[in-house]
């Protein structure tokens, strides 16, 4: 089912591919048979020359049509923009893997998209543990004493930014932590094997702890994480992952969200100094096509 999904979600790459690699199979048969004939094959028979003729064009296009499905599915990442040292990338992946893989010693920048308190916990379900801020703080906090020092490190950092805030009281946010900062507020940590985490505060819970974003909000967040990597990022890879779709208000299309952050990022080529890479989770491969943007 998930190749059928796959196939039909990238139909109309799908079908650019086939028409490539028709022409030029196409165009190579007829090439050759400028050289031989179907005599040569001991084909004499007019009635059998089409019938092997019609099979012909029938084989080119299966093996045409395989081709482009394979060149579908085995690629992982699209060029939006750019060269080899700079520009827009397109790519499926895994964040969280990416931010925590042992075996990749090269500087990257991991974009980990939280809530505006940069809540560090997982209970009571302040964080749901399936969202990407919340299998970070799986992977990145160790113990109750580790999650007090990283709210503290982030804090100080924050403070140092002179970063704007909102101080909520319990009737606005019934748990977690208190102050709620600027939308696109980063705080930055350092990771191991060379990663640097941008802690990107996009999100806000109401009091029911429902997370949200206004368009306006979501503008700003994706603006100031810009304007923080052209300050900040010195041409370091930086890996962002397509977030927006669950939470923008009204609710996006995913499709939409993705087309709104790479116009973010066209508006801004200037900014840009390095490569940045717009995961959408691997998982979803049979959902979302990269190749089409």
């Amino acid at each position: 089912m998930k190749i059928i999904n796959r196939i039909k979600v990238n139909s109309k790459v799908l079908f650019k591919y086939f028409l490539s690699v028709w022409s030029i199979s196409s165009a190579f048969i007829s090439l050759s048979l400028s050289f031989i004939s179907w005599e040569d094959f001991g084909i004499t028979n007019l009635s059998n020359k089409i019938t092997y003729s019609m099979l012909l064009l029938i084989a080119i296009a299966i093996v045409s049509l395989i081709i482009s499905i394979i060149i579908v599915f085995t690629r992982t990442k699209k060029t939006i923009f750019g060269d080899i040292d700079k520009g827009l990338l397109i790519q499926y992946g895994d964040i969280i893997n990416l931010g925590f893989n042992n075996c990749d010693k090269n500087k990257k920048i991991i974009v980990i998209p939280m809530n505006r308190c940069f809540d560090l916990s997982c209970d009571n379900n302040l964080v749901a543990e399936t969202s990407i801020h919340g299998q970070w703080i799986k992977k990145f906090i160790s113990s109750k004493q580790n999650e007090n020092d990283t709210h503290h490190t982030i804090e100080t950092l924050l403070d140092n930014q002179n970063a704007s805030y909102t101080k909520l009281d319990i009737t606005e946010k019934k748990s977690g932590y208190s102050k709620r900062y600027t939308p696109g507020t980063i705080a930055e940590l350092n990771g191991t094997n060379g990663i640097t985490f941008y802690l990107w505060g996009v999100a806000e819970y109401d009091k029911n702890l429902k997370a949200n974003c206004s368009e306006l909000d979501y503008y700003k967040a994706i603006q100031n994480l810009i304007d923080y990597y052209d300050t900040y990022g010195q041409c370091v890879d930086i890996y962002c992952p397509i977030v927006g779709d669950h939470i923008i208000r009204p609710t996006k299309p995913t499709d939409d969200v993705i087309h709104f952050m790479i116009s973010m990022f066209k508006i801004n080529k200037p900014k840009i100094h390095g490569t940045i890479h717009l995961v959408v989770y691997e998982q979803k491969k049979s959902d979302i096509s990269i190749l089409k943007y």
